[in-house]
């Protein structure tokens, strides 16, 4: 057996997301960072109606995934994945989504049997004072998995 300890997973609620951004901008990101990253995830989700397949009723939507260096590649993200699509699943969503900014991500999700359903150049949503060599993509992509077999969609 390993030497890794038992993950504990809490559900958060709209109260405990100024307590999030702060975690994420103290120990993750900068506040800068933290708020272009909105500005991005907000502009393009606007542009893809995930509910155009009317099996869909609830999606379960991934903004960020986060794990802290120390622990990188150990398949920590993997897991965390995978427990919020149990948790998707019990709250009865027909789908996962979310805003894949990192080639990271994108090659996990990939993995995970996600599927691109749009991507993005960031001149398309940069904010003027967006450095776009901070960053190990240029593109980004929404992504989706059905996560349940009975709900399948192509989208136009």
């Amino acid at each position: 057996m390993s030497d890794v300890p038992m993950l504990k997973y809490v559900v958060l609620g709209p109260g405990d997301l100024d307590d999030l951004m702060t975690l994420l901008a103290k120990h993750y990101f900068s506040r800068e960072n933290t708020v272009t990253m909105a500005r991005i995830l907000n502009t393009t989700k606007s542009r893809v109606d995930l509910f155009q397949d009317p099996t869909v009723k609830q999606v379960l939507y991934m903004d960020i995934f986060c794990v802290h260096p120390d622990y990188g590649r150990q398949g920590v993200c993997k897991k965390l994945v995978q427990k919020c699509h149990d948790l998707g699943e019990e709250r009865e969503c027909q789908m996962a989504a979310g805003v894949m900014t990192s080639l990271y991500s994108q090659k996990l999700c990939s993995d995970l049997g996600y599927e691109d359903c749009a991507t993005f150049h960031l001149n398309t949503v940069k904010e003027t004072l967006l450095d776009l060599s901070t960053l190990n993509t240029t593109k980004f992509k929404i992504m989706t998995k059905y996560l349940s077999t009975k709900y399948k969609f192509t989208y136009k």
